[in-house]
């Protein structure tokens, strides 16, 4: 697990490193909007929303790993394209950010 990740899922956040972790890069390219936006049910909202705001890339496609029975699978997709892939109903209320915040897939 990444630093990133770790704090993400601690949801322990304060200004300065939500806008670090909006715009660091990783690996494949990926960066924390990835893993915020396919938590599933939606956990993920509130910190997707402040990486949002803090002015992450929603355009920026990554390789990350794909489906974990699929070993070795490797994606290619924008942080969208990834939420729609993993975390639940394509319906749900972060799917719905990202488009209204211009996120293409």
């Amino acid at each position: 697990m990444t630093l990133a990740a770790f704090v993400l899922e601690q949801e322990q956040l304060d200004g300065a490193i939500a806008s670090l972790l909006a715009i660091a890069i990783g690996v494949g390219r990926q960066t924390a909007i990835f893993h915020a936006a396919t938590q599933f049910a939606d956990v993920g909202l509130p910190v997707t929303q402040l990486l949002v705001e803090r002015g992450a890339d929603l355009t920026l496609r990554a390789k990350l790993p794909g489906d974990y029975e699929r070993t070795g699978e490797i994606v290619e997709c924008t942080a969208l394209g990834y939420a729609l892939l993993f975390g639940g109903d394509r319906q749900r209320r972060t799917v719905a950010l990202l488009r209204e915040r211009g996120a293409v897939e």
